[in-house]
């Protein structure tokens, strides 16, 4: 009861959920102990609880993830250098570019399916894939016309 009742990963609406399925305000605060929840006999309760809880931590897993897929790009460089002598830049290297972006939009699409995707979570997830997907364009779009320039630049 302890560690469902400690779950990270419980929002305000997995509280609401708690409440609507015991009758109990669990919502923790700076008043809450285990003492309290002993005397509101929580314990009978255990099964909703946990049930609410093992939602909340598959819900919880996809915040992270999604967040993870973010904090992936941070580190990331576009590696651009000189073309010959032309004062010109061009993308070298985008293989690991690429299959980071190739990968986070199946993940994103794969995440937008579980059972667990909430409206909040969904919403999310619908705004970073259209970031992906537009980033993807973009990439795509450079490469294809960075290509062209590079095959008439000695004309």
């Amino acid at each position: 009861l302890i560690v469902q009742l400690r779950n990270p990963g419980l929002r305000d609406r997995h509280w609401e959920r708690i409440h609507e399925k015991t009758g109990l305000s669990l919502k923790p605060d700076t008043a809450f102990t285990l003492t309290r929840a002993i005397e509101m006999k929580a314990m009978h309760f255990s099964e909703q609880i946990e049930e609410v809880s093992v939602v909340a931590t598959q819900e919880y897993a996809l915040e992270t993830a999604l967040d993870k897929m973010r904090r992936e790009w941070d580190s990331l460089k576009l590696d651009v250098g000189a073309y010959k002598e032309t004062g010109t830049f061009v993308l070298r290297s985008m293989d690991e570019i690429l299959q980071l972006l190739d990968d986070q939009i199946v993940k994103t699409q794969a995440m937008r399916g579980s059972p667990f995707c909430v409206l909040t979570i969904e919403a999310n997830c619908l705004a970073w894939e259209k970031q992906l997907m537009h980033l993807q364009e973009t990439f795509d779009e450079w490469i294809s016309c960075q290509r062209v320039w590079l095959y008439l630049e000695p004309i």
